[in-house]
């Protein structure tokens, strides 16, 4: 398996929308760590899902991983930040929950100590950051690191 890293920036999304999805659609993926931090003073609530949407595939905005060893083979793993149809999630598909204060550049990094996998050419196996403040939150800019 090859490392990969990437970077993006969300938009500030309303209450109960997706921030970015995390999806692997030839090679499963392992990630490792995922971070934020808020570009704007604005106090974000916001957690990690499954997506619960199975026939999500309309993405409008999708960046593209890079190897860390440029001898490795291109990465395949996507990260989307808009959609023409949007993933869902439910409460139970909830992984992870954290909130940042009102403060430019307050962050947070979330590590898996075993990776956690994202299976390939499954719609309902993405992970989705989503907003789950009362209101609009900040944009992020976001980074994650796995392998494949």
């Amino acid at each position: 398996m090859a490392w990969y890293e990437i970077g993006w920036v969300t938009t500030a999304t309303a209450s109960g929308t997706p921030l970015a999805a995390i999806r692997a659609p030839t090679r499963n993926s392992r990630i490792w760590e995922i971070g934020y931090g808020l570009n704007a003073a604005t106090a974000t609530l916001a957690s990690l899902f499954r997506n619960t949407n199975g026939s999500y595939a309309a993405s409008t905005s999708t960046s593209v991983g890079q190897q860390e060893n440029p001898a490795d083979a291109a990465g395949t793993t996507l990260v989307d930040t808009a959609w023409s149809t949007a993933p869902t999630i439910t409460a139970a598909s909830r992984i992870r929950r954290f909130q940042l204060p009102a403060t430019i550049g307050a962050s947070l990094i979330w590590t898996f100590r075993n990776g956690l996998w994202v299976r390939s050419a499954t719609a309902t196996d993405i992970l989705v950051l989503w907003n789950e403040g009362g209101s609009s939150c900040s944009v992020l800019n976001g980074y994650c690191i796995w392998e494949e």
